[in-house]
């Protein structure tokens, strides 16, 4: 049956393909970022509990917990098997004496890490309690991936020593192949430490880890216990969390809190909640657009099929039997379209592998059509079947006889829609819809090329340094750094250099502070972004001081303490007054810093986010061990990547340096190659919607010209002209559009409302958009109607006369 009609089986499987495969990349995105489970046996079973503190413009962290909080919680918890923690840093690694030193991502787990997570080496042992003790030799466990790069899989490689952090470190074991780690996004090549070792980094955020309670950086994750529910989870860690509050009051909030593995990533990663949320919803459109074609084109057989049916009731198949056929040739039809789908949703993963970050240590998600994509795809396919197969098997067999077929004719009335009309009203108001989104996607990219990201992105090359790989104290570290920045001066071409400890879009800090004079409540605290920067970081980047003036070299720590704040910032903590000269102090009970300067706002962490507060300090004065050498130049950036590594290994041979690439690269990895994505993403899926729009639109008109060929030729034969012929169909085919393009425009309004939400975007769709965007929509689904209205009125009236 499906050969002897190839027009119609090949639309419905085309249609049903462009569905599919829309869901199919779109799920491989979200699985990638939210939804994959974790690499360890019975990932359900595994929960993360913690502390949620809100920071600014509505972002939180992650649950978190600080180590004594842990212990008393693993010590008192009986719902859980173990309670693990886990921290990640960034580490310089020497594999051997004398090799060279490789900054890598280093896992600090507690000893039962590995027992909780139900994982065994592959080669040695787990961590024992011994090992996590303070004082001896560290021990260290490789991921298979760093066996395998650093020591080829040797599997005598247990006993030998790796250097971390300048600390010899004993080799345990090697993790199986399978498990990664618990985080989805750092390289897997990096090895695990006890966590007693954190104190001997010698780095400043976690050197009171295992002694300061205030100090929240821990993830901790927890496996249930055989019987015990997540409720009676929360109950229990809930009662634990106020008698840590009564214990210790001036430690702050201690409402402990217990979440999904998935609950977390959805709660901790808002942008890609937001990303997933709207490219699901675009492709779920697409979907329902592609089964309403396909369902309007089986109904649209119910009168070609009105004999076959009659039949088959007159000889005693029951109305049920005959539905179950008709879904069944639906269920075939979805099955094509899905295999279809398999080749549209690969080709969209290929384009979504342009995505790529700029960094030595964090991988882009792992976007692959394993056998969950499969599974999903099978899912859609039969779903989809049912959504476009059920209505149209139980409208066909409504016929009776010879009489059904005259029924089922699309002649509506003057006043009210066929179901098929109605399926193609709902397609036009969807592609509407799905327009809209797309213009306001490429109004958001086009804005945000025209503006940029409010600092210089060309001619200027970049690399990390942290001296804490080093053990450089505070004072060591801001000489170095003092120096690195005098030679890279000295560089040929190069104009302008700087350091900076925050680096848009990728490294963020923030600060609490207290502008004086402001009650002492927390609701008086704010928490802007921080930087540490020296004199030439605004001149290297481009950014201007608006008032006031910029550091100087005698800004440092025998001067009186200063910053630079942003316009943001400026407005919002003192609103009508002049923010220079007014002080503040940063959380807890820091000295008062005065106001010097107030910098024109830039982009912080995201091209479409919202205004940010950031604030600036001299960095001798707050000195970070982590810095980002940034070098301008008045000729190719490129160029100067490698003099401008070489810097910091001459002056000192051992320094890792790392991430050293152009900023246009790194501008284009992290904000416009992903905003550039998203785009050809949502308009790609805006503009499948609208094709299938068309064709719906175009079967519709095409039918009725083939049912009433023998109405047209009567007309013709009594004078009726070529244009009338095609304004009689064009009017046909034009009343679902002109009920769905209203809906389309309230659909489009609630959805232009929603989506700066999910893209943490200020931006608003320009009502003249619509001037655009209605007629454009308006114009395709009048030529999907105009193409098969002309053809009929080129039918031969004669012809016509004797069609049956």
């Amino acid at each position: 049956m499906f050969v002897k009609a190839p027009g119609f089986t090949a639309i419905a499987i085309l249609s049903i393909a462009c569905g599919t495969g829309a869901n199919v990349a779109m799920f491989s995105v979200a699985d990638a970022l939210l939804l994959r489970p974790m690499a360890v046996p019975r990932p359900s079973e595994v929960l993360t509990i913690g502390i949620r503190r809100p920071l600014l413009n509505g972002f939180s962290t992650p649950l978190l917990l600080s180590y004594p909080d842990y212990v008393d919680l693993r010590t008192r918890s009986h719902s859980f098997e173990g309670l693990a923690g886990s921290l990640l840093r960034r580490a310089g690694i020497s594999t051997a004496p004398g090799a060279a030193i490789r900054v890598r991502i280093v896992s600090l787990v507690t000893a039962n890490y590995f027992d909780v997570m139900h994982v065994t080496p592959q080669i040695g042992r787990a961590f024992v309690a011994a090992d996590d003790q303070i004082g001896g030799r560290p021990a260290a466990i490789l991921s298979h991936d760093l066996w395998q790069a650093s020591y080829a899989g040797d599997p005598h490689v247990v006993g030998r020593t790796i250097r971390v952090a300048g600390i010899d470190c004993v080799i345990v074991g090697v993790a199986p192949q399978s498990f990664t780690g618990t985080s989805r996004m750092v390289f897997p090549d990096l090895v695990y430490l006890p966590l007693s070792v954190a104190p001997q980094l010698n780095d400043r955020l976690i050197a009171d880890l295992l002694t300061d309670r205030d100090l929240r950086e821990m993830t901790v994750q927890g496996r249930l216990q055989r019987g015990v529910s997540i409720e009676q989870a929360r109950a229990e860690l809930a009662t634990l969390g106020d008698a840590l509050a009564a214990f210790y009051p001036r430690s702050g909030d201690h409402a402990v809190q217990v979440r999904t593995e998935l609950a977390e990533r959805f709660a901790a990663n808002p942008i890609d909640l937001g990303l997933v949320i709207l490219l699901t919803t675009l492709s779920s459109g697409v979907l329902i657009v592609a089964c309403a074609n396909v369902a309007g084109l089986l109904a649209s057989r119910a009168p070609l099929r009105a004999r076959e049916i009659s039949l088959k009731l007159a000889i005693g198949a029951g109305r049920g039997r005959l539905i179950r056929q008709l879904v069944t040739e639906s269920l075939l039809l979805s099955l094509g379209g899905g295999i279809g789908g398999l080749a549209i949703g690969r080709a969209g993963l290929v384009l979504l592998r342009q995505m790529r970050f700029p960094s030595d240590f964090i991988k882009p998600p792992a976007l692959e059509l394993d056998m969950r994509a499969l599974a999903f795809t099978l899912i859609v396919a039969i779903a989809s079947a049912f959504v476009f197969g059920l209505w149209p098997a139980v409208y066909t067999t409504r016929v009776h006889l010879s009489a059904g077929a005259r029924e089922l004719e699309d002649r509506p009335a003057r006043w009210r829609l066929t179901p098929r009309a109605q399926l193609v009203a709902v397609q036009v108001a969807l592609s509407l819809a799905l327009v809209t989104v797309a213009a306001f996607t490429v109004q958001i990219f086009t804005r945000l090329s025209t503006t940029g990201p409010g600092f210089r992105t060309t001619q200027i090359a970049k690399v990390d340094v942290d001296t804490a790989y080093r053990q450089y104290s505070d004072d060591q570290a801001a000489a170095f750094f003092a120096k690195a920045v005098t030679a890279a001066r000295e560089l040929p071409t190069v104009t302008h250099a700087t350091v900076t400890s925050m680096m848009p879009f990728w490294m963020s800090d923030f600060a609490a502070i207290r502008p004086e004079g402001a009650p002492v409540s927390r609701d008086e605290t704010t928490t802007p972004l921080a930087a540490s920067v020296d004199e030439d970081y605004f001149s290297t980047l481009d950014i201007p001081v608006l008032r006031g003036r910029a550091f100087t070299a005698n800004d440092d720590e025998n001067a009186p303490h200063v910053a630079i704040v942003n316009e943001t910032l400026a407005r919002r903590r003192w609103p009508g007054r002049d923010a220079i000269g007014k002080r503040f102090r940063v959380e807890p009970a820091g000295p008062w810093i005065e106001v010097i300067g107030i910098a024109r706002d830039s982009k912080y962490l995201f091209m479409v986010e919202k205004p940010q507060e950031a604030i600036y300090f001299p960095f001798r004065q707050r000195p970070s061990a982590s810095m980002v050498v940034l070098a301008q130049t008045n000729g190719d950036s490129a160029s100067l990547v490698a003099p401008l590594r070489g810097v910091i290994t001459r002056l000192d041979p051992d320094m890792p340096a790392y991430d050293a690439q152009t900023m246009e690269a790194f501008y284009d990895a992290r904000a416009v190659g992903l905003v550039g994505v998203v785009m050809k993403l949502v308009t790609g899926i805006g503009l499948m919607g609208t094709s299938l729009t068309m064709i719906g639109l175009y079967s519709l008109v095409a039918f009725a010209v083939a049912r009433r060929t023998r109405e047209i030729g009567i007309r013709m034969a009594i004078g009726a002209t070529t244009t009338d012929i095609v304004a009689l169909f064009l009017r046909q085919g034009m009343r679902p559009a002109w009920v769905g393009l209203p809906l389309g425009l309230v659909l489009s309004g609630v959805i232009v409302r929603v989506l700066p939400a999910l893209v943490l975007s200020t931006d608003r769709l320009d009502v003249r958009f619509y001037a655009v965007v209605v007629p454009a929509v308006t114009g395709l689904v009048m030529l999907a109607a105009f193409i098969p209205a002309r053809r009929a009125a080129r039918v031969n009236p004669m012809v016509a006369l004797r069609y049956d």
